[in-house]
C-alpha cells in the first residue's frame, strides 16, 4: 500500500473550490468505477465517475458536514496531480474468467462462460482523495476489483464464489484460475445431492473466506457511535466471550480492495484491539466528545463519498487464529452444519442481535461436508454467539475486500480476516 502523502495546503484542485482555513477541514475526491458482466459469450461494460468536495463548518449547534460542489458523469474521472491512478484491466480479468470456465468444462457437467454453466460479474473502482486542514494536506489513492462467479442452478440456485484484491494482477496471482475452478467443482459435486433441511439447533462450523460477515457484524458493536450509546450490548471492560477470543481492526494488515494509507480526515490508521481474551478492551474511532469529532479516531473515520460526513467505520476486522485444526473441528461436529458462504448480514446496535443469511452450507457426516442444506438464517445475540464459540482454527484467512458495508446510507469496501470457527448449539431458521 502506498504511503499517504502530506503537503502544504492549496486553494483549488482541478476547479474545485477549497474553503478558507478557518472553516475547518475539507475532503476532496475524484473517483471512477467500472462494472463488467460476462454472460452468453458477451462482455458488457458500464462506467461512472464522481468528483467533488465537502467541508466541516462550525456553528452554534457544533460541527456539521457541508457538501460544497461536485459532479457525477458517465466517465471522465481522473487522479489528482502527483498521484498514481490504478488501471482497470478488464481484459486480463476476462482471460482469468475464461480460464475458470475451461477448468470447469467436463468436471461437473458445466460448460464454458460462453454457455450457461458459468456466469461472472466484476466491479472495479479507483479513488484519489485529499484531506486539507489548516497547513496540512494528506493525499491517498485507493482502488480494487471484485469478481463474482456463479455456477450451477436449481433447485438450490448457483454456487457462488466472490474474490477481491487491490488489482487484477494481484487477484490472479493469489487465486489462479485452475484453483478457482477446482473449488467450484468440489462444491458442484455436492450440490447435486438431495438437499438437507436442518433442524433447530446444531454445532455450526463457519469456514474462512466467504463467512467474514460473521466477524464484521460483531465488530459494528465496537464502533464509537454504537459503543457509546446508553443502551449497548457490549460494555467496556466486561467479559463478552467465554473462550480466549481476540478481535481487532487493523487497516494496514491486508492491502486488498478498499485498503487505505490515511482515513477520510487525514489520520494515519493504527490497529485497535476490540476484544482480548474474551474481554471488551477497545472502542473503534472513539469520537471523544460527541459524534463527528475526529479526535482520537485512530485512522478509522470513513465516508461513502465527498457528499457524506465521516463516521467511525471498520476497515479490516480480524478474529485471530486459535490452536485447533480445522479438520478436528469438523470431525467433532458430526451431525452439525458447515457454512461455506454467508450471503448478507446485519446487526441491530441497541440489542446486539445478528441476522446471518446463509447461501451455501452442508451437513457434516463422517467429519466432512456432505449433503447441501436449503438456505437458512441464523438469528442470535452477539453476546450469546461469542459465548458459544468453542473452537477456533489455526487457518486465518483474509477475504481481501469481497464485502461492502452499508451504514448510514454510506457504502464502503471492507475486509475481514478469520479462521475456521465452531459455534456450539446454534439455532437456525429455514427460509
Amino acid at each position: 500500500m502506498a504511503a499517504a502523502q502530506v503537503r502544504s495546503k492549496s486553494k483549488t484542485i482541478r476547479g474545485l473550490s477549497i474553503p478558507a482555513s478557518g472553516e475547518g477541514g475539507t475532503f476532496v475526491e475524484s473517483a471512477e468505477s467500472c462494472a463488467v458482466r460476462w454472460e452468453g459469450g458477451r462482455r458488457a461494460l458500464r462506467y461512472g465517475s464522481r468528483r467533488g468536495s465537502g467541508s466541516w463548518r462550525s456553528g452554534a449547534s457544533g460541527r456539521r458536514w457541508v457538501a460544497r460542489d461536485g459532479s457525477w458523469a458517465p466517465g471522465g474521472g481522473e487522479a489528482f496531480p502527483g498521484t498514481e491512478w490504478p488501471e482497470f484491466d478488464e481484459e486480463a480479468l476476462e482471460v482469468w474468467v475464461r480460464g475458470v470456465a475451461e477448468g470447469l468444462r467436463g468436471r461437473s457437467g458445466t460448460v464454458g462462460v460462453a454457455g450457461t454453466g458459468l456466469r461472472a460479474a466484476a466491479g472495479f473502482y479507483r479513488q484519489s482523495v485529499r484531506w486539507i486542514e489548516r497547513d496540512r494536506e494528506v493525499s491517498d489513492v485507493r482502488g480494487g476489483v471484485r469478481v463474482s462467479l456463479f455456477a450451477g442452478s436449481a433447485p438450490l440456485g448457483p454456487v457462488t464464489r466472490r474474490y477481491a484484491d487491490r488489482t487484477v494482477d494481484s487477484l490472479c496471482r493469489r487465486i489462479p484460475a485452475a484453483a478457482a475452478a477446482e473449488d467450484l467443482a468440489a462444491s458442484l459435486a455436492l450440490w447435486g445431492e438431495a438437499p438437507l433441511c436442518p433442524g433447530a439447533a446444531h454445532a455450526v462450523v463457519f469456514a474462512p473466506g466467504q463467512c467474514g460477515a460473521l466477524v464484521h457484524e460483531i465488530g459494528h458493536l465496537f464502533e464509537a457511535d454504537h459503543a457509546r450509546r446508553a443502551s449497548r450490548p457490549l460494555a467496556y471492560g466486561e467479559r463478552a466471550a467465554s473462550g480466549p477470543i481476540t478481535i481487532l481492526d487493523d487497516p494496514g494488515s491486508c492491502a486488498g480492495r478498499g485498503a487505505y494509507a490515511a482515513d477520510d480526515e487525514g489520520n494515519l490508521p493504527a490497529p485497535v484491539a476490540l476484544l482480548h481474551a474474551g474481554i471488551v478492551v477497545g472502542i473503534l474511532g472513539d469520537p471523544g466528545g460527541g459524534q463527528g469529532d475526529p479526535s482520537g479516531a485512530e485512522g478509522h473515520l470513513r465516508r461513502g463519498s465527498w457528499k457524506d460526513p465521516a463516521w467511525p467505520r471498520l476497515a479490516c476486522t480480524i478474529l485471530q487464529s486459535g490452536a485447533d485444526s480445522p479438520a478436528d473441528l469438523l470431525r467433532h461436529s458430526e451431525g452439525g452444519i458447515c457454512v461455506r458462504s454467508i450471503r448478507s448480514a446485519n446487526v441491530e446496535p441497541a440489542s446486539g442481535v445478528l441476522t446471518l443469511l446463509v447461501e451455501e452450507a452442508y451437513g457434516i457426516e463422517q467429519g466432512r461436508p456432505s449433503r447441501p442444506c436449503v438456505p437458512f438464517a441464523v438469528v442470535v445475540a452477539a453476546r450469546e454467539l461469542l459465548s458459544r464459540i468453542d473452537g477456533v482454527g489455526d487457518d486465518l484467512c483474509y477475504d481481501h475486500g469481497v464485502g461492502d458495508c452499508l451504514k448510514r446510507d454510506q457504502a464502503i469496501p471492507v475486509t475481514v480476516g478469520m479462521p475456521t470457527v465452531r459455534v456450539a448449539g446454534l439455532k437456525v431458521v429455514v427460509l
